[in-house]
């Protein structure tokens, strides 16, 4: 795979299409295979079950990518995901959040860095 700064549309792409795929694997309860995603140090600051309960709290329903920009070293993607949360005597209730993150290259691929 080129470097970061060689070709950016390519990472751009990448980091929308891992961004998304990571969302959706979480949507699906699938947390161990949404926190591979991470970097390599940022694994390190946090165990798979934290990252599950933190999580499980959320409540995401779906996802979508907004844009991708990246730089010389890192991409910063916006996302737009939908929350359900609970209103006590009347119900559920959706609501859209933004997330920005931040991506890196490393081990020839694009990962999310936990800040």
């Amino acid at each position: 795979m080129p470097k970061l700064a060689e070709d950016r549309a390519f990472w751009e792409a990448r980091v929308a299409e891992r961004a998304k795929a990571r969302w959706q694997l979480v949507i699906e309860n699938k947390y161990a295979e949404a926190y591979q995603f991470f970097s390599e140090a940022s694994r390190q600051g946090l165990t798979v079950e934290t990252f599950e309960r933190q999580m499980r709290s959320v409540g995401v329903k779906s996802v979508t990518v907004k844009s991708v920009q990246c730089g010389a070293e890192r991409c910063q993607a916006n996302l737009e995901t939908v929350v359900e949360y609970a209103i006590p005597r009347i119900g559920r209730r959706s609501m859209p959040l933004p997330v920005d993150e931040v991506w890196v290259v490393s081990n020839k691929d694009a990962h999310i860095v936990r800040r």
